[in-house]
Order: structure tokens, then C-alpha cells, then sequence
């Protein structure tokens, strides 16, 4: 995935956090990957300050308007 795919992967992410969609399985179903491919692709968002994860659910480090 070329980087303007990535950001938008990201940012459609932090969307579906930020409504309420916070745990692996669901933001697969959201975002059409599989929650084994998504794993650490949400770990990668952690560790660059994106996202925070408690319990395995996942709440977003930034805003999107």
C-alpha cells in the first residue's frame, strides 16, 4: 500500500474509534481487514502516539473533523 493508502487507512480508523468503534473485531468488519492483518497495523498506531489501547479497547490520540 503506497503512503496516501496508509494515511487514509489511518485516518478511517481513527474515525471508527472516534464513533465508537473501538475493539479489533469490530474495526475489521468496519474496514474490510482482517483482524489478524489489522492487529499490528493498530499496534504500529499505538507506538506512534495515535491511538492508546486499555483493555483492548482502543481510544484515538488525535481529533479528525
Amino acid at each position: 500500500m503506497d503512503k496516501n493508502g496508509l494515511e487514509l487507512l489511518r485516518n478511517f480508523i481513527t474515525h471508527a474509534i472516534q464513533s465508537g468503534i473501538n475493539t479489533v473485531d469490530a474495526l475489521s468488519k468496519v474496514v474490510g481487514v482482517p483482524a489478524h492483518d489489522l492487529k499490528p497495523f493498530l499496534d504500529k498506531m499505538v507506538e506512534e502516539n495515535r491511538l492508546s489501547v486499555n483493555e483492548a479497547m482502543y481510544s484515538a490520540s488525535i481529533k479528525i473533523v
